[in-house]
């Protein structure tokens, strides 16, 4: 390990110093005694050219000691330069977490509870310290809010290059979606309302079966009907429900609305024979 003062190049000017502070100490020890020895110069005089002849040797031993060691001590000043930049770089990204977290703190971002979504995290907020957030995950699928057995954890230094898009707020039902693809000559576009009655009851049934007391899980499911690109009948449904129980309603839509399109189908071909 390399000092910032190496013994031997030190060491003329450790001598200088202690030459020039030795010289400085014997003329103001000459002074005083010269001072002392004019008895015609009052007292308050002696006083005050005492303390200036002091203050300009000290200043002449500040500046001569800076010239001495000014090679040392830019040596010595490269050295903390190269540490603090080291530093620095070396706890970039544990200062950009910290700012984060006061960039989410001072804007109100997001709360314990509340389901995000940062890049490519989506979920549940659990915990939420100075360094990152925990989130238990939900599916990535756009509108869903089934849950995944796995958390995650996010800097906050995602903050500054990613935007924040909040689900659902804590403490309300945040709505789930997910779609249907059916290949079938059956006319769904004319059986909407019929559609809809099975994913309602379906839905009804569960929210009976999860005695919940919130008053908006009793909102109804909602449908809509598109088109795929390859020109497939493609069933949309929404509902509001608790991350827990929307894998369970969305199965049971599903199965209940599945039923009644191949049964509605099975019927037609039977029908044409």
């Amino acid at each position: 390990m390399t000092l910032p003062f190496p013994a031997q190049s030190s060491l003329p000017d450790l001598l200088a110093s202690i030459a020039l502070l030795s010289a400085l100490m014997l003329v103001g020890w000459i002074t005083r005694r010269a001072l002392k020895a004019r008895a015609d110069l009052p007292p308050q005089a002696a006083r005050r050219w005492s303390a200036n002849i002091r203050n300009a040797l000290l200043l002449v031993a500040m500046v001569g000691l800076l010239m001495i060691w000014a090679p040392q001590l830019r040596t010595f000043a490269l050295s903390l330069t190269a540490v603090a930049v080291a530093v620095v770089v070396a706890t970039k990204e544990l200062i950009l977490c910290l700012s984060g977290s006061a960039f989410r703190t001072f804007n109100r971002a997001y709360t314990i509870g509340d389901i995000i979504e940062i890049g490519e995290y989506r979920g549940e907020v659990l915990d939420i310290n100075l360094l990152a957030s925990r989130l238990r995950e939900v599916d990535r699928r756009e509108g869903s809010i089934r849950l995944l057995k796995q958390t995650a954890v996010v800097p906050h230094s995602l903050l500054f290059s990613t935007p924040v898009r909040i689900v659902a707020r804590a403490g309300s039902l945040p709505e789930h979606v997910f779609s249907l693809v059916f290949e079938t000559k059956l006319n769904l576009f004319s059986r909407l309302e019929e559609i809809e009655a099975a994913a309602r009851s379906a839905y009804d049934e569960c929210a009976a079966r999860s005695n919940s007391d919130e008053p908006e899980q009793a909102v109804a499911v909602t449908v809509t009907i598109k088109t795929t690109e390859l020109g497939r009948q493609k069933l949309e449904f929404a509902f509001r429900s608790r991350l827990e129980d929307a894998a369970t309603i969305e199965n049971v839509i599903a199965a209940a609305v599945g039923s009644w399109v191949m049964s509605q189908n099975e019927g037609e071909i039977a029908a044409e024979t």
